[in-house]
């Protein structure tokens, strides 16, 4: 399975937290989490992968309706 940007990105802040030894990097990895989850930057990236997917087939003249963004985006970045 790939991974989006987004969630290189969350995983590497909750190994760090875990990892670290200091509680102030650890709150504050935990701050940035929490507000990645708060904010769903999560859904908003898949949402502008799943409109990336469809804007460029559309362009290129091949869209296809049985694998529209939300069906790429599963079949990349879901198990």
């Amino acid at each position: 399975m790939k991974k989006t940007a987004m969630q290189l990105l969350i995983d590497k802040y909750e190994k760090e937290a875990k990892k670290s030894k200091s509680p102030a990097v650890q709150y504050l990895l935990e701050m940035v989490l929490n507000d990645i989850k708060e904010m769903k930057l999560l859904e908003n990236n898949r949402e502008q992968i799943e409109e990336a997917y469809n804007c460029g087939n559309l362009d290129n003249d091949g869209f296809s309706p049985d694998k529209l963004g939300e069906q790429y985006y599963k079949d990349t970045y879901e198990q």
